[in-house]
């Protein structure tokens, strides 16, 4: 595992999901992240709000879909060899 240091705390975000993933070109992408909560205008709706936005390369994009897999116990899908395009 790679050694990580945190000089200031950074805050922990909960998303409920994962909105739009945006290519910005020159291998970076923008990953915009929502929760869901009720809504402010009726307070009886549910409105899906932005929490934070990621922008990253693609090899980190890569590494983040690797580790996810790994750590929610599967196989990674491949994502390297099996592109669409």
């Amino acid at each position: 595992m790679m050694q990580l240091t945190e000089p200031l705390i950074v805050q922990d975000i909960f998303a409920s999901g994962l909105a739009d993933v945006e290519n910005l070109g020159d291998g970076n992408w923008r990953f915009t992240f929502y929760s869901q909560q009720r809504s402010s205008y009726d307070g009886a709706s549910t409105d899906n709000v932005v929490v934070c936005r990621i922008v990253g390369s693609t090899s980190a994009a890569l590494e983040a879909v690797r580790t996810i897999m790994l750590a929610l116990g599967h196989r990674c899908c491949g994502a390297v060899r099996e592109r669409l395009h």
